[in-house]
């Protein structure tokens, strides 16, 4: 089988390698143009290849253009949509089909510019959350106050700083709980089981301290059909001949509800890492059965926890699109070595890298090297083994957080208790 993947940055490569691994025909179509991540490990188009046999994987949002051109001549299309584009970057359309479906979300507000949310914000007593929208934006943006805090000055403060590319803002009612993922697995007809949950978090250094950053760290294991799933299924009406592949439904549980907060039309990162250790077949024969309408039964996952660690390098977590031009990442050279590592092992879902003369090394980039993988029989178990790959790695300047064990699997501890009041 063909397989051919559309990438911007590079974030499904490591996906794309393992379905090459297992006996198929790959290429790689970059969007952005100049980039060298995975230089001399997988084969690169300059221009997008038109095959009607293969599979045509997008790894993100932001590229339905290509998607929705190939779906019009019948192409195999997988994880891209305009509709799952819409879905991701309009927060308020997002918020209206989860009010439509009967999903209850918080009080939110819509605002054209930060002016007007931060009017609105102004001497507030209760808690709002700052989510400004925009593609391309850095996530670290969004702000979640703390208790008292005036957040009117915080996005006056992003105003100055980014208010060329905002779009839009929403500011939602802080809600106390557990932020936890669900994702089901869409084939444009029906969802397939099983359906499955992801606990992350997102802040940079231990405590929750500093930025927030794609992600941190992440458990993934798959779930029965509790109260969650039973809201994500309400989209699957919505869903049928828009999209195909996974679907994730951001919610925060406590002992009153669920209460929904965005969706993730696409592969989750680092969710896709921790997911992909689960499958017990082909992750290729499946997104090329799925997409043709060709699977039965269930997916061929494991009942481990799987565990995803960000493991990166300077200047990361600095949003390298948002730098001043004469630090742009054209002039951030990659090349640093990364040591003793097994390529062949599956303890490690690859980000940033390339081969140069004949060693594997960081390409140019944010700055983010890979994930170390691990799986147990719970949240703690498997970090505690994500912890022990990560420190065996010999790259220099590495970080990662070491306390997500603990902070996880309270966390999830805290989401199952609350589950099951609900049933």
């Amino acid at each position: 089988m063909k397989f051919i993947l559309v990438s911007k940055y590079g974030d499904g490569c490591h996906l794309l390698w393992q379905i090459k691994c297992e006996g198929n025909e790959v290429e790689l179509y970059m969007t952005r143009k100049g980039a060298n991540n995975w230089e001399g490990i997988l084969p690169k188009a300059e221009s997008l290849p038109l095959e009607k046999d293969a599979v045509y994987i997008f790894d993100t949002s932001g590229n339905s253009k290509i998607a929705e051109s190939l779906l019009r001549r019948n192409y195999s299309v997988v994880c891209s949509s305009k509709m799952a584009d819409d879905l991701e970057f309009d927060r308020e359309y997002g918020l209206e089909i989860m009010k439509e479906i009967g999903i209850q979300i918080p009080e939110s507000h819509k605002f054209k510019t930060c002016e007007e949310a931060a009017n609105f914000l102004r001497g507030k007593k209760e808690r709002y959350v700052f989510k400004p929208s925009g593609e391309g934006l850095p996530c670290y943006l969004s702000h979640v106050p703390e208790e008292g805090e005036d957040v009117s000055y915080y996005v006056e403060y992003i105003s100055k700083t980014h208010s060329k590319e905002i779009e839009s803002v929403e500011v939602q009612r802080f809600i106390e709980g557990v932020a936890i993922s669900t994702e089901g697995w869409f084939n444009g007809f029906h969802f397939i089981r099983p359906f499955n949950h992801t606990i992350e978090k997102k802040k940079f250094l231990n405590d929750d301290l500093g930025p927030a950053t794609g992600c941190a760290g992440n458990v993934v294991w798959t779930c029965d059909e509790d109260e969650i799933v039973h809201q994500l299924r309400k989209l699957e009406p919505f869903l049928q001949g828009k999209y195909i592949g996974p679907i994730d439904i951001n919610m925060i549980v406590n002992e009153e509800g669920c209460y929904g907060l965005e969706w993730t039309p696409r592969f989750g990162y680092d969710a896709l890492p921790a997911l992909l250790p689960l499958f017990t077949d082909d992750v290729g024969k499946f997104l090329s059965d799925i997409v043709r309408n060709q699977f039965e039964g269930e997916m061929p996952l494991s009942g481990d926890y799987s565990a995803a660690l960000r493991v990166s390098v300077p200047p990361y977590p600095e949003d390298l699109e948002c730098m001043p031009y004469n630090m742009k990442e054209s002039e951030i050279p990659g090349g640093l070595p990364i040591n003793d590592v097994d390529e062949e092992s599956d303890s490690y879902y690859f980000y940033e890298i390339m081969m140069q003369e004949d060693r594997l090394v960081h390409c140019d980039g944010f700055g983010v090297i890979l994930c170390a993988l691990a799986q147990g029989n719970g949240c703690k178990e498997a970090m505690s083994r994500a912890f022990d790959v990560a420190e065996s790695l010999s790259i220099p300047n590495k970080s990662y957080r070491t306390d997500l064990d603990k902070v996880i699997s309270n966390e999830y501890e805290e989401v199952m208790s609350c589950l099951t009041l609900k049933t």
